[in-house]
């Protein structure tokens, strides 16, 4: 199971998608993506698998393609996998809605993750879903279109990453009380 579907080179790939968010300045990125397409050279021509562009192979920093040449692994999405295991339509059945989360909504959050597949699965039932989440990024508006009503962040004002992390359990209890309070008020 996995929740991303980036191929391993690219503008797309796990490089450019993930190194920015583990801190990578753009010589970095340059200097990993030559890796990247280096680990691909060598595993195609060893293994006679075109595999750089291979949907899910830039998960985990590569471990996606690794899976599928090495353990010849399936990729599924995660989150519809988990949604089938857990049968969650059915406990859709009556609710009135939905509140899950995620630490960042940003635009891969639309692209098969929770936040998506629970949206969808929602929207089908009629069923409108509010996101607590760590934070709010670019391409965050996308998630509307995968039926999430409203996304709320859980900061409280400026914060660092380092401070919000460290809190993380706090800032959820936080967000979550003045979500159901407002809700309290008006339902």
């Amino acid at each position: 199971m996995c929740d991303v579907t980036n191929p391993l080179v690219g503008n797309q790939g796990a490089t450019y998608t993930f190194g920015p968010q583990k801190g990578a300045d753009p010589r970095q990125l340059a200097e990993l993506e030559a890796g990247m397409e280096g680990y691909v050279r060598v595993l195609q021509d060893t293994y006679h698998i075109p595999i750089g562009q291979a949907p899910g192979g830039g998960a985990a920093g590569g471990l996606g393609a690794a899976c599928m040449i090495f353990l010849q692994a399936d990729f599924q999405s995660g989150i519809k996998a988990l949604l089938q295991l857990t049968d969650f339509e059915k406990h859709l059945e009556g609710a009135q809605l939905v509140v899950t989360g995620e630490g960042r909504a940003d635009g891969q959050s639309a692209d098969g993750k929770v936040l998506s597949g629970i949206g969808r699965a929602a929207a089908r039932n009629h069923v409108p879903v509010i996101a607590l989440t760590g934070c709010i990024g670019e391409g965050a508006q996308n998630l509307y279109d995968c039926g999430i009503t409203s996304i709320f962040p859980i900061v409280e004002g400026p914060v660092s990453l380092e401070e919000s992390m460290a809190r993380g359990e706090e800032l959820y209890r936080g967000a979550a009380e003045r979500l159901f309070r407002l809700l309290k008020g008006v339902l």
